[in-house]
């Protein structure tokens, strides 16, 4: 009797997600780290960690594979990630103001208590730490990524670090480590990660090349290494890009395809804006921050020249670029990106409401 094969999950085929690294072993280079990490589970003295380090040096695939060597195969029900730079969604927002009341069957002695914490802890961070662990350590993990973007709302999650602190050990991620609270960092066991070196980067790229069919060359390897930081899964992911469009693996080719693929996602920023999408918009401006290392000002200009190359009539696009001015202009009196990005996608969107009405 033939049985169907079940379909293989399409993520599965992305370079980056295949060679993810999932133990200590997998992992290229950061021996230090890693030694240093195997010790605190052997001590079972396993307390909160910041782990700090540039974008790409490894901090989550260094932060993951210790979740999974402490808690085993407990892993997937004990363990959880939150991204700190995903602004809150509009329901989200909602719900924060809904969800502030401690229930009665959670743990701690303020259950039955009316509780206000920031709104992204309160919907997205506390809802993991405070139901109870059902593991054999009797507590879970918790990792943050990008936890310098909660700002002044770092002295809230100092409160649920102390309320929880039994039943969650949290891993801390940081690319601004100055931007860190000295609450949070007495807390915690503090980890520096410096990016691969260029030897590991190219052994490692060289070994997966050998499996998928690909050819590097040093000279490639080093552009690759300096446009990446030294971030293995995003080397891979521009290689796929590579061989799906056919280029060959060479310097030209890298920097024509990186700025197709930031134009592509700037342009889509400006279709959310104009179609007065607002948190998919704001949601896709932390995407391109991240992955193209910008700040504010740098992504607003890129928006600039964006939309002066759009299919859009040329009023809207002098009305776009105005407003592009305004929203830099008073890009320094907060200290998050997030409020100008909606002022932003704010204007945008009024000015294509304007043209059509």
């Amino acid at each position: 009797m033939m049985t169907e094969k079940p379909a293989s999950n399409p993520l599965d085929q992305i370079f980056s997600v295949k060679y993810e690294p999932k133990q200590f072993n997998d992992i290229a280079g950061h021996e230090d780290c890693k030694v240093r990490l195997l010790k605190m589970i052997e001590s079972k003295n396993v307390g909160n960690l910041l782990v700090a380090g540039p974008d790409g040096s490894g901090k989550l695939s260094l932060a993951k594979a210790f979740a999974r060597e402490l808690l085993g195969n407990e892993y997937g029900s004990s363990a959880s990630i939150v991204h700190a730079a995903n602004p809150l969604t509009e329901e989200e927002r909602k719900q924060a103001g809904r969800d502030s009341y401690v229930s009665t069957s959670r743990i701690g002695s303020l259950a039955g208590e009316t509780l206000i914490f920031p709104k992204f802890i309160q919907v997205r961070v506390k809802p993991v730490v405070e139901l109870r662990a059902m593991n054999a350590l009797g507590f879970k993990v918790l990792i943050v990524t990008d936890f310098e973007s909660l700002g002044s709302d770092q002295q809230g999650f100092r409160r649920l670090m102390e309320l929880y602190g039994a039943n969650c050990r949290f891993i801390l991620l940081t690319t601004q480590i100055s931007s860190i609270i000295d609450p949070i960092i007495s807390r915690c066991q503090v980890l520096l990660v410096n990016p691969i070196t260029r030897a590991k980067f190219y052994k490692e790229l060289t070994r997966i090349g050998a499996i998928e069919g690909f050819k590097v060359s040093y000279t490639f390897i080093n552009s690759m290494y300096y446009v990446t930081g030294g971030n293995v899964g995003k080397a891979l992911n521009l290689i796929q890009t590579f061989m799906l469009k056919k280029r060959d693996l060479d310097d030209d080719n890298l920097f024509e395809i990186l700025k197709e693929l930031e134009n592509q996602d700037v342009l889509k920023f400006l279709e959310f804006s104009l179609a007065r999408s607002v948190m998919p918009a704001v949601n896709l401006y932390f995407q391109i921050k991240r992955k193209n290392a910008h700040t504010l000002q740098s992504f607003l200009e890129e928006l600039r020249r964006t939309t002066l190359k759009a299919p859009l009539h040329q009023i809207i696009k002098a009305r776009i670029v105005d407003a592009i001015g305004e929203v830099d202009a008073g890009s320094t009196t907060a200290a998050s990106d997030e409020p100008h990005i909606m002022n932003m996608v704010f204007k945008i969107g009024a000015i294509a409401a304007a043209t059509k009405s």
